[in-house]
């Protein structure tokens, strides 16, 4: 794989992720992947695809079913956080933080937040996402 095949993995996970957040959110959750990538010395794919990393590559999750009617601007926004966060093109807004969720959606499903969420590890919260440093 070539750069560009990572930054289209990148742009699907930031459009699956984040779709109907705002711009920032989006590009935290582009640098949220280039963190893990950067760190682990691993591809954005290999980040991305880890089994049970990112829900929307779950084989059971509704998102990655519909990824073929993903909305042309939604694709776009997308593309655009993961240039930037790809490139490094915007600063990191997240101060590198290697994990997010929503809180809500998290409760609702799981009926409780993860043990590795800690309210003291969150650099950033923007829409509905809590951006954490562990």
């Amino acid at each position: 794989m070539d750069f560009r095949d990572d930054l289209q993995f990148l742009a699907w996970t930031v459009a699956q992720e984040s779709q109907g957040e705002p711009e920032l959110g989006q590009l935290g959750v582009a640098w949220v992947v280039m963190n893990r990538a950067l760190e682990r010395g691993q591809s954005v794919s290999d980040v991305v695809l880890d089994r049970s990393q990112f829900s929307c590559w779950n084989t059971d999750s509704p998102t990655r079913k519909s990824l073929d009617t993903v909305p042309d601007l939604v694709s776009r926004q997308a593309y655009k956080a993961s240039v930037a966060a790809y490139f490094n093109l915007s600063p990191d807004p997240t101060k590198g933080a290697q994990f997010y969720l929503n809180p809500e959606v998290v409760k609702k499903v799981a009926g409780k937040l993860p043990s590795w969420y800690d309210p003291a590890k969150v650099t950033l919260i923007v829409g509905n996402h809590h951006f954490l440093r562990l």
